[in-house]
């Protein structure tokens, strides 16, 4: 299924890039560099999925998010917080801010 990553890096400040990584891409860092098409400052990048559970983070710049255990779109294993979207069909993630579930304050 079509999966949308999405983060609003609006607020975020001077950067080269924004990436999403998983397990889906090997948790590589800078692999599926994502893009502003419409220059809104949210970037996106779309990627097929198989249906079940997805744990993602954003990395800008090579540096990884940090999320807080127990956010509401966030789920820790052992050391790990990562984001956590369930996928059962085109899927969009909410937009939010690099360590944020929500976008810029």
């Amino acid at each position: 299924y079509p999966l949308t990553f999405q983060v609003d890096m609006s607020c975020y400040g001077d950067f080269s890039n924004v990436s999403v990584n998983g397990a889906f891409n090997g948790w590589c860092g800078d692999c599926w560099v994502m893009t502003d098409a419409d220059a809104d400052g949210v970037y996106a990048y779309t990627a097929d999925l198989p249906k079940g559970g997805v744990e993602f983070k954003y990395t800008v710049d090579g540096n990884w998010e940090e999320l807080q255990p127990g956010d509401e779109c966030t789920v820790t294993s052992g050391e790990f917080t990562n984001r956590y979207i369930e996928v059962d069909g085109p899927t969009e993630v909410a937009t939010g801010a690099p360590g944020s579930c929500s976008g810029c304050d």
